[in-house]
């Protein structure tokens, strides 16, 4: 068996950034700026239609609909019964959800993700060019190891994810 690495596509809170609770937050942003919601809205529906099992290599699916991309993280450690590490800068993230969580004092990571998905590959590469041909965002966000670790790095260090870590909507 060859390094598996785990591939989301989508974006981190997408599917929290239409909450009525954040209309506050939206104000003052500039039109362009706000129209940026079509674009998310357009990128859900695209990975709406995508299998994520019908990818390059994959052996293991993880939707996150109502789930973080921590939760999403937390719960392929479960399935997997391996561990994982993750880069937190490699989890794609969309400008107008960072600014507006940021305004709201959320963090995109914990907040659910609409129609993403995680999947593990050992064709990380190839899986990657299929979803950015369907102009879907993605990226590489670590691999599996032989401990028992779920660990996310970033550069204050290295966080490492408990069940108590999930955000449940």
């Amino acid at each position: 068996m060859g390094e598996r690495s785990i591939v989301m596509a989508g974006t981190a809170g997408a599917a929290r950034i239409k909450d009525p609770a954040l209309q506050d937050a939206k104000k003052g942003f500039p039109l362009f700026f706000q129209r940026k919601e079509k674009d998310l809205d357009a990128e859900e529906e695209r990975l709406l239609d995508t299998e994520p099992e019908s990818l390059p290599g994959v052996f293991f699916t993880e939707k996150l609909k109502n789930k973080s991309v921590f939760a999403g993280l937390w719960e392929l450690h479960e399935a997997l019964g391996t561990g994982l590490t993750a880069e937190l800068c490699a989890i794609p993230l969309d400008q107008l959800t960072v600014e507006i969580f940021e305004k709201a004092d959320l963090s995109p990571y914990e907040e659910p993700c609409g129609n993403a998905f995680l999947v593990v590959t050992d064709r990380p590469f190839e899986a990657l060019s299929a979803l950015k041909e369907k102009d879907v965002r993605c990226a590489v966000l670590g691999t599996l190891t032989e401990d028992n670790g779920c660990v996310v790095t970033s550069e204050a260090g290295k966080r490492y994810l408990t069940p108590e870590r999930k955000k449940q909507q």
